[in-house]
């Protein structure tokens, strides 16, 4: 499979795809929890920009709702959370 001969949304769904699986090791090696929860934002940034980006490819609507869960969740509200907490324990 020759990715130069895709489409160009396509490209970019591989494109964003390894910088989601790249976050991944870059959670693994993190030392620093307040890395990690940065990490762990931006891996959740990649996610709905993944999601959007086939959602649109594909015209499934459905799949926006899902790009805003995981935008809302994972990118925002969760490290925000973990943000909250490290600041009340003083890590």
């Amino acid at each position: 499979m020759n990715l130069l001969h895709l489409p160009l949304q396509e490209q970019a769904v591989f494109v964003l795809a390894a910088m989601v699986l790249f976050t991944s090791f870059l959670l693994l090696s993190q030392t620093r929890l307040v890395t990690s929860i940065h990490t762990f934002a931006w891996q959740g940034a990649l996610i709905t920009g993944v999601t959007a980006l086939m959602a649109w490819t594909a015209g499934e609507p459905h799949l926006y709702i899902s790009a805003t869960l995981t935008l809302t969740l994972k990118a925002l509200l969760i490290p925000w959370m973990l943000h909250r907490l490290v600041r009340r324990l003083d890590c």
